[in-house]
């Protein structure tokens, strides 16, 4: 109890003084104590305690007076130190039992969870499986959403406002990968080894031609986009092709 005692003269200190050093808080305890509490005592005695109580000095013999105890407990707020460890032993006790009690509905808390899984097997087993099996059907019929970004296609969160003016397009993993616009030139590969068609174009608002890596609509226009010839790229991509 000595131990809180100093702990608690210290901390006192430190609030009032604003100082957590060992020398900072053992002078003013000493201008505390000598000319507000008439207790004459040299700074270097609270240094002492201050090393045994606070920094654990084993090596520390020395025993405070009785007389000291009652000052530190009257600064502290306690009529002496048989009150000051009498309230807090009582303080302790409370403690304790209040964290018995907590302990105790904490155990009641696990028993009764216990016993309620065990008496309700199946059905915990059964509305988790109805949880799982609802989470699954929710992530797999959400729509998903995607919006043209000039180049390509990308998948977004839901928005009412591109939603109204039809920029919002329900999610098409084709789209997302494989139809692209790009700029078309003499190194573009129009056609597969087959000859198949691997170009399309189409006009954009402005009346300007675009090409795209896949058929479909235009994501402007909405119009079908035309394969490519080999008319329309010597006329408006490669002349030499």
């Amino acid at each position: 109890m000595k131990k809180k005692l100093f702990q608690d003269a210290f901390k006192k200190a430190e609030n009032q003084c604003g100082n957590n050093t060992k020398h900072g808080l053992s002078h003013h305890l000493e201008k505390v104590f000598t000319d507000d509490l008439r207790f004459p005592i040299n700074r270097i005695t609270f240094v002492r305690y201050y090393e045994k109580y606070i920094g654990d000095d084993k090596n520390n013999r020395g025993n405070p007076s009785s007389d000291l105890l009652n000052k530190i407990s009257e600064y502290l707020g306690y009529k002496n130190y048989e009150d000051f460890v009498s309230k807090n032993n009582s303080k302790s006790i409370e403690e304790n039992k209040a964290t018995i009690d907590n302990q105790d509905e904490v155990l009641k808390g696990k028993n009764h969870l216990h016993r309620f899984l065990k008496n309700h097997k199946t059905t915990v087993i059964v509305s988790s499986l109805l949880v799982i099996g609802f989470l699954i059907y929710y992530s797999a019929n959400t729509p998903r959403w995607m919006v043209w970004n000039e180049t390509n296609y990308m998948e977004v969160t839901f928005d009412t406002e591109k939603y109204n003016i039809g920029q919002l397009k329900l999610y098409n993993e084709n789209r997302i990968k494989y139809f692209k616009k790009i700029n078309a030139d003499c190194d573009t590969d129009f056609f597969d080894s087959s000859g198949n068609v691997k170009i399309w174009y189409g006009k954009n608002n402005n009346k300007a031609l675009e090409y795209f890596t896949d058929l479909g609509l235009h994501p402007e226009t909405g119009k079908t986009l035309h394969p490519i010839t080999e008319y329309m790229i010597q006329k408006y991509i490669c002349e030499d092709y």
